[in-house]
């Protein structure tokens, strides 16, 4: 009831506005007869207009506040008493987000908030009620939302509109089982997160310092590295957000070191490799049963597959733009983690279908892969590894000559490995063998072995070069 009686206040300010403006306008068209006069007293008219609406906006917003403190001063709060809170406080933010979408500096109505200091004494007044905590996180988080969607300015600056955001944030932690709190949440960090990008002056605004973290603790980065493996729009929204702070990082060696020393960002995302590969199918199924090379269609088909490939992509991406100290953190965490434990064993396995599988999804990630230093990784792992003291070159060399599926993933999987046009891979696998000469009749070994056969070649190619010091020619 007291919401309705607000609004019907509000309507009836907007009426003797509109009935003044109206009254204005008739004696202007009695009284001006020139064109110049009419000019002057449009513009007069507009600038009252708007100083008139402001001033009525800004009482609006004097009373939603006025009624939110009342209530906040009551001992017991009740499910109307929430209701009544959030739609006044609806309202309120609504004011702003009109003011701060039309106008590219602060205006009055962002002034009183700032000053009242009203979103900080709205989270604080939510957290003694602890029975409505998620509904009041998650009106919060969607006024924050729409509130940074809309600005034409930087909101972020005032500390008095940051500090309530980063405090509501840490508070979500405890609430990330709740699936509507996690999404809402994971919009709001992407928004802060491109807000940093543009502005990197706010970073010195996020980090919580206080005795009970330990070490200053960069809470937008923290609280997006549980979702870095999730699947559907949340994941790929954390994920974007974490890369913006990964292109931040390599202009920034203060933010790369906090990242490798003092979260478990690169462990994470490595281990997670592991855990999703674990999840991918054991029998590979395509649409031909004669080549086994698995194509963009084919494995985003399927979901567990698709889900480790933006994980992988994502690795890549990171070690891509990242500071050169995280993703040499990430690669090594990668090959100990991920590659060695995880993906060898499981090209080793003793079921046919299996290790058919193994195979072709290390092809898959070899064609995907783009970034040289992972690709390296990648690479270093197929010619050095060795699992249970067996080369894992030698056993994929050995299984070309089996006539059967296998045989042919294997040969698929060296088709992709050659075609890379790696210099180690072409001695281990071409040139290693062609350097002893072996293949060479013996009576023409000593010929290969003589170097200065090509100095003799070279001397022959330069006496064919015409002279020109004839002036008759």
């Amino acid at each position: 009831m007291l919401n309705t009686d607000i609004c019907y206040d509000d309507q009836y300010r907007y009426q003797k506005t509109i009935e003044a403006l109206w009254h204005w306008h008739t004696l202007d068209s009695l009284c001006l007869g020139t064109n110049a006069m009419t000019l002057h007293w449009t513009r007069h008219r507009s600038a009252e207009s708007s100083d008139d609406e402001i001033s009525v906006e800004l009482a609006v917003l004097r009373q939603h506040w006025k009624q939110i403190l009342q209530i906040f001063q009551k001992p017991l709060i009740d499910q109307d008493d929430i209701s009544c809170v959030l739609s006044h406080f609806q309202h309120a933010v609504t004011l702003l987000t009109d003011e701060v979408a039309s106008q590219d500096r602060p205006g009055p109505i962002l002034l009183y908030f700032v000053g009242e200091a009203i979103l900080d004494t709205f989270f604080v007044w939510s957290l003694s009620c602890p029975e409505y905590a998620s509904e009041l996180k998650y009106h919060q988080l969607r006024c924050f939302e729409f509130l940074l969607s809309r600005s034409q300015h930087e909101l972020l600056f005032h500390k008095q509109i940051f500090k309530p955001l980063l405090n509501l944030l840490r508070s979500c932690e405890s609430s990330l089982s709740l699936d509507l709190i996690e999404k809402h949440m994971i919009v709001v960090l992407n928004q802060v997160c491109v807000s940093i990008t543009k502005s990197p002056e706010l970073l010195e605004f996020c980090f919580d310092i206080s005795a009970e973290h330990g070490p200053s603790r960069f809470v937008i980065f923290s609280l997006l590295i549980p979702f870095v493996h999730r699947d559907g729009l949340a994941g790929q929204q954390a994920r974007d957000a974490l890369l913006l702070i990964m292109q931040l990082s390599n202009r920034n060696e203060h933010i790369a070191r906090h990242i490798v020393e003092n979260t478990n960002f690169c462990p994470i995302l490595a281990t997670g490799l592991s855990a999703l590969y674990s999840d991918l199918p054991h029998r590979l199924s395509t649409n031909n049963d004669e080549c086994f090379i698995l194509t963009k269609k084919e494995w985003s088909e399927s979901p567990a597959l698709a889900q480790f490939m933006n994980s992988l992509q994502f690795s890549n991406d990171v070690i891509q733009i990242a500071h050169p100290t995280i993703g040499h953190h990430l690669l090594q965490y990668i090959y100990h983690g991920f590659l060695v434990p995880v993906l060898g064993p499981s090209i080793h396995q003793n079921t046919m279908d299996e290790v058919i599988a193994a195979t072709a999804y290390l092809d898959l990630f070899l064609r995907t892969i783009h970034e040289p230093a992972l690709l390296k990784v990648f690479l270093k792992f197929i010619l050095c590894a060795r699992i249970d003291e067996i080369s894992l070159l030698d056993t994929l060399i050995q299984r070309i000559n089996y006539n059967t599926k296998l045989g042919l993933v294997s040969l698929g999987l060296f088709y992709t490995l050659i075609n890379l046009n790696c210099e180690d891979i072409m001695y281990r696998l071409i040139f290693m063998y062609l350097i002893p000469c072996r293949h060479v009749m013996c009576s023409q070994r000593r010929h290969i072995s003589d170097v200065e056969i090509y100095g003799k070649n070279a001397e022959r190619f330069l006496s064919l070069i015409p002279s020109f010091s004839n002036k008759n020619m």
